[in-house]
Parts: structure tokens; sequence; C-alpha cells
């Protein structure tokens, strides 16, 4: 799978073994939080979506990524935005510099 990419708006996010792809699963591991201490289960995580569970454990685990149509809902079940999920980005980032 590797040279595979998906445009997200201007930027080319590549489901590799590269950095972009482990980045994202980090941030999406740390969005999701611990269950233990009020995180979300994958099983919460996808209710809440309207997804399977094994969806969103192809993504923690980098064997796969959202389809453009998840982004916005992961972003919003998550509570952050579609920047600094995919990306790393903080809100208005470019507005500091």
């Amino acid at each position: 799978m590797t040279g595979r990419a998906l445009s997200i708006h201007s930027t080319q996010w590549r489901h590799d073994d590269g950095m972009k792809n482990h980045q994202f699963v980090e941030r999406l591991q740390i969005a999701m939080g611990d269950p233990k201490e009020g995180g979300f289960t994958n099983r919460s995580l996808a209710d809440i979506m309207g997804i399977h569970a094994d969806l969103i454990s192809k993504w923690k685990t980098g064997r796969s990524h959202p389809s453009f149509k998840h982004m916005g809902p992961l972003a919003n079940a998550l509570g952050v935005s579609l920047d600094w999920l995919f990306s790393g980005a903080e809100v208005g980032a470019a507005k500091k510099q």
C-alpha cells in the first residue's frame, strides 16, 4: 500500500508506514484517551459514529485510515479539529506566526 495517497485539502496524507500515518495514529489514541479514565473504547466511539468497532481498531493500529466521509464525524466525536487530528496543526496557529 506504500505510495497510495489521500488528498486532504492542499496536503497529502500517505497511508504507509511513514511519519504522517504514525502521527495520525498517535493523535487518534491521544484524542480517544484511556477508557479507564473516561476515554473512548473502540466500541463506544464506533457507536457514536454509527460504524463497526473493527474500523476504529484498524485506524488505531495504522492498518487503514478514515475515508473522507468519516473524517468530520471522527473529529466531532472526539472533540478535536480536523486540522489537529490529521496534521497536528493547532487551530489558529497560522495567526500566531
